[in-house]
């Protein structure tokens, strides 16, 4: 490939880089000072491309044939350079591609400045997690609410990455979640009335289902979940209904008979044909049953396709965090109804089981990633010591596999997420005694591992409008 020094640009995956003009003083010298201390370089043309770790993704240095210097900031541009560093070896890393290859129309935009997006990680900041902060794909952080009120949780973008919705508490005292979404470009927080133009009412769950619409299992104004705010589990089933946060349009989910329908904790696919969720039954002699059920949105029908019983007196369930996979074809659950000793089942739709694991020391929400459909999940060895762990698995696959460990009560992952592209996992780390813990990024191999944030918690990641200062 042919290219000269006035005219360089690298791009992957729809993600498009352009050269910065002049080189900031001392950047040769950052480089051999990067957070990961490493350095990595490879020829390109007549010039240099020299990699140094920074944050969220990776910051690429150029050094020109003619001695001229630039930075660009790439997701992860070491892939472009190193193919064999693949995680994902069944995946072809793509190649770079030259100035006159036709550009992506995320690439287009970005050139032109008109609603340019770059890969964000958000998360709940600030030492009692009722902040949101923003990381750059360069490692640039923002802040986006300001802490105030209670513990933030649940974060997701809109599949546009337009718009990010959370649940948030009335108070750090308190546990009646509310839904919020926040408008990435104008920086607003609507107050979303799931129920009968009420704005404060309990959300159990909450899933998007196009880039304004959500899904939410809304419980009258007033009321609460029979659990500790600190466990993030529903127990009381809620009025399915789907929410516009743009225009407030509220409308009740209803069966094929036309039956509204109750539940709790809502998870939609990409393309949301089928959504996936609890129901929980009435108590008797010391156990309540529970079902794992999927809603049909064309016909409306609903089927069961896995249930179970648990006691009530535990605070967790048999189907905890249900997460569909992106293709609709699993179910991820984790079983916390017993301590100590979590389980979880990723389930098929047709209610077989396509991968069990138990033993685990923590349970932790799953993250599907797009594409392969690889679930990412935590939960460490329950015995002989408590540890907790990140695992990847993927369909078809006998057993998962852990890429990082956190042995003998070192650390507690109580939430993750695949960055977009899939060559990293961002998640939080807790003591056991608490607090809101460090944000952290590692590649999909369990290598690079780097703190992005002190306080942060519950990360979401997408392509999004956002610009930092």
């Amino acid at each position: 490939m042919s290219r000269s020094d006035d005219d360089l640009r690298l791009a992957l995956d729809a993600l498009d880089a352009r050269q910065v003009p002049a080189a900031e003083p001392g950047w040769d010298r950052r480089l051999r000072t990067s957070l990961e201390q490493q350095r990595r370089s490879a020829a390109f043309g007549r010039s240099r491309l020299l990699i140094a770790a920074c944050f969220a993704a990776a910051v690429l240095f150029v050094l020109l044939a003619s001695g001229a210097g630039a930075t660009i900031g790439l997701p992860n541009p070491l892939h472009l350079i190193w193919p064999h560093h693949n995680p994902h070896p069944q995946k072809t890393v793509p190649p770079i591609h030259s100035p006159s290859a036709t550009p992506s129309p995320a690439a287009s935009a970005s050139r032109s400045g008109t609603n340019p997006t770059q890969l964000v990680i958000a998360c709940a900041s600030g030492p009692q997690a009722n902040g949101i902060s923003a990381i750059g794909s360069s490692g640039q952080v923002r802040s986006l609410v300001t802490p105030a009120g209670g513990p933030i949780s649940q974060l997701a973008w809109s599949p546009d990455g337009r718009r990010l919705a959370y649940l948030q508490m009335t108070n750090l005292d308190s546990n009646d979640p509310r839904l919020r979404v926040l408008d990435i470009r104008t920086l607003q927080v609507t107050r979303v009335a799931a129920s009968s133009g009420d704005a404060e009412a309990v959300v159990q769950g909450f899933a998007w289902v196009g880039p304004t619409r959500l899904v939410a299992a809304v419980l009258p104004s007033g009321s609460e979940p029979a659990v500790p705010a600190a466990t993030r589990l529903s127990r009381v089933n809620g009025a399915l209904r789907t929410v516009d946060a743009v225009t407030g349009t509220v409308t009740s989910m209803r069966d094929a008979g036309g039956r509204v329908l109750r539940g709790a904790s809502p998870s939609a696919p990409a393309d949301p044909a089928t959504i996936a969720f609890v129901r929980y039954g009435k108590a008797r002699n010391g156990e309540a049953p529970e079902e794992l059920l999927l809603y049909d949105v064309a016909t409306r029908h609903t089927r069961t396709i896995a249930t179970s019983r648990f006691d009530p007196s535990y605070d967790g369930d048999p189907f905890s965090f249900p997460h569909i996979s992106p293709d609709g074809a699993f179910v991820y659950t984790v079983q916390t109804h017993g301590d100590p000793g979590f389980s979880c089942t990723v389930y098929r739709t047709d209610g077989t089981k396509a991968y069990f694991k138990d033993g685990l020391g923590w349970p932790t929400p799953g993250s599907w990633l797009a594409g392969p459909g690889t679930l990412a999940f935590g939960g460490g060895r329950a015995t002989p010591m408590l540890s907790d762990a990140i695992n990847t698995w993927a369909p078809g696959q006998p057993r998962a596999i852990t890429i990082l460990r956190y042995p003998n009560g070192r650390g507690i992952i109580p939430s993750l997420t695949w960055t977009p592209l899939g060559h990293q996992i961002v998640f939080t780390l807790e003591t056991l005694s608490g607090g809101t813990g460090e944000l952290l990024i590692v590649d999909a191999d369990g290598g690079n591992r780097h703190v992005l944030l002190r306080h942060g918690s519950w990360p979401a990641c997408a392509h999004a409008p956002l610009t930092f200062p």
